[in-house]
């Protein structure tokens, strides 16, 4: 990059969209070019500075601080780029210190999924509570100012422009790590030819153990994080994990490449908030699992699971996803109602439960749970009627294979919250999709897919009032969209656009004949 298009990318880090007339005056041009002089033309240099530079104010005092404190992280060592990213870092609110240092855990290159992160913060106890607000909320402003400052970078968005992914540079990786270590935070095993220190609190294992090398923290009674980003380990080592690391809160079982029957002593780490096992071969729980009385996020990723009906029993479970697993419905749990806390629920249901009158197996009702803000369930059901049944905050909601024959948006456009809904898969088997005039008062994205006998989909006036993104795809029937998209002001993206395309050029020959 040229010396102006390292000043252009200071400014637009800085700045962002603003226009820099009136605030960028010629002292702080003087003190911005030294700045960029400073970071020797590294583009990551520069873009951290830049996001550092935007949390400041715009004076000649606040940015002479700045380039101060550049000095001085420049004199303690020869390595200039990792001075300038450590001023960033020391810069961090000191609740992000914590957040953003634990994004280290993870292997180098990799896209780091948002709603592992944010659930790995609340299980660490990183997050701080805001009076009411819910603390996945506010780990999530914690991952945008992140964003804001280029610490971490965004790799995915969802379709309603949320973070999906995140990743992290190399070197700002390396400074986590190398912080984390002198703060005693955790620590990464990448080698197993490296001589590794005992008595470590959070161990995140990028290499698969031989048996020695891990012997020695399934004996470390200190641990309180485990994460494996490789296969679990045997099943022999869980009576160690059970004997000696009783105070276990976090503990990531990494991929299964081969069927993995989880052990009865699982059900001994009573303080365990966070349990995950990727893969997709068979997992099978022990009915044990419903000690783990702390368990917060619990994810089976897409292995083929079959999951005890003691699972809901778990209390302050708060995040739940195992589109493919199989969940006991041998009953009823009257006081399930009570349970408030879950925000996140993605379960496929059996068809040995298609006559239970509710939305999953051995479940009542999700009006008492305020905080399930989503929703993604698999396999033939029927929609409850009753807008009672709902979670009375969900904001998106996917169904997959359900094979409804009525028109689920006569029930779905009455839910107060909704924002996001997908159906995909046969979801819905029926000809005529109808969203009712006002109904979906507060959906932006609407998503149809696979939905091979549909023929006509009709939107009265004033339905959708808000809808940004419409994307419908292989419903090979579906000739033509509703008139009623031409009264929608916010709409932003439809696919395929040709339909809507002969949407525009319909309505414009009704007009030559009005």
């Amino acid at each position: 990059m040229n010396d102006d298009e390292i000043w252009r990318l200071l400014l637009k880090k800085t700045f962002g969209n603003r226009s820099t007339s009136g605030i960028l005056t010629p002292e702080l041009e003087v003190l911005g070019k030294n700045i960029v002089a400073k970071c020797k033309g590294l583009p990551l240099a520069i873009v951290v500075v830049g996001g550092l530079l935007s949390t400041k104010e715009k004076t000649k005092s606040s940015w002479e601080k700045v380039l101060a404190s550049i000095d001085w992280h420049l004199s303690q060592g020869p390595e200039s780029c990792m001075g300038i990213l450590a001023l960033s870092y020391n810069d961090l609110p000191y609740y992000l210190k914590s957040c953003f240092l634990y994004c280290g855990i993870f292997p180098e290159d990799s896209e780091i999924k948002t709603s592992k992160l944010i659930q790995l913060w609340l299980a660490e106890g990183f997050i701080q509570r805001r009076g009411k607000e819910p603390l996945e909320d506010i780990a999530e402003d914690y991952l945008y100012e992140l964003i804001h400052r280029s610490m971490i970078q965004v790799a995915a968005r969802k379709i309603d422009g949320r973070v999906a992914s995140c990743r992290i540079h190399d070197l700002l990786r390396d400074l986590a790590i190398s912080e984390a270590r002198d703060a005693r935070l955790f620590e990464v095993h990448e080698n197993i030819d490296v001589a590794f220190p005992t008595g470590v609190r959070r161990l995140s294992i990028h290499q698969h153990l031989i048996n020695n090398n891990i012997s020695q923290h399934l004996h470390n009674s200190r641990l309180r994080s485990l994460i494996f980003f490789t296969e679990p380990f045997e099943r022999k080592s869980w009576k160690s994990l059970q004997e000696h690391i009783k105070l276990l809160t976090v503990l990531d079982l990494g991929s299964t490449n081969d069927n993995y029957i989880v052990p009865e002593e699982i059900g001994e780490l009573v303080h365990l908030k966070f349990l995950h096992i990727r893969g997709s071969k068979r997992v099978t729980l022990p009915s044990s699992i419903d000690r783990l009385v702390n368990l917060q996020s619990f994810d089976l990723g897409y292995n083929d699971s079959y999951i005890p009906h003691t699972i809901w029993k778990l209390q302050q479970l708060r995040y739940l996803n195992c589109p493919c697993g199989e969940i006991s419905s041998q009953f009823k749990l009257n006081h399930y109602e009570k349970k408030t806390l879950l925000d996140h629920l993605r379960l496929k249901r059996w068809k040995n439960v298609i006559e239970e009158k509710t939305l999953i197996p051995g479940l009542m009702s999700f009006s008492h749970h305020t905080y399930l803000y989503k929703v993604i369930l698999w396999g033939k059901l029927e929609l409850p009627e009753q807008i009672e049944f709902y979670p009375p905050n969900l904001l998106e909601l996917s169904l997959d294979e359900c094979e409804l024959k009525k028109d689920p948006m006569l029930i779905l456009e009455k839910l107060p919250n909704l924002r996001v809904l997908r159906l995909s898969n046969n979801s819905y088997v029926g000809k005529k999709l109808v969203c009712s005039s006002g109904g979906f008062h507060r959906l932006q994205s609407l998503e149809l897919g696979w939905l091979r006998f549909l023929e006509e989909f009709i939107a009265g006036e004033g339905a959708m009032p808000h809808l940004k993104t419409l994307r419908i795809w292989s419903c090979s029937k579906l000739e033509k969209l509703p008139h009623g998209l031409l009264q929608l002001k916010n709409l932003e993206e439809v696919e395929p656009k040709w339909m809507y395309d002969q949407l525009m050029k319909e309505a414009e020959e009704t007009k030559v004949e009005d």
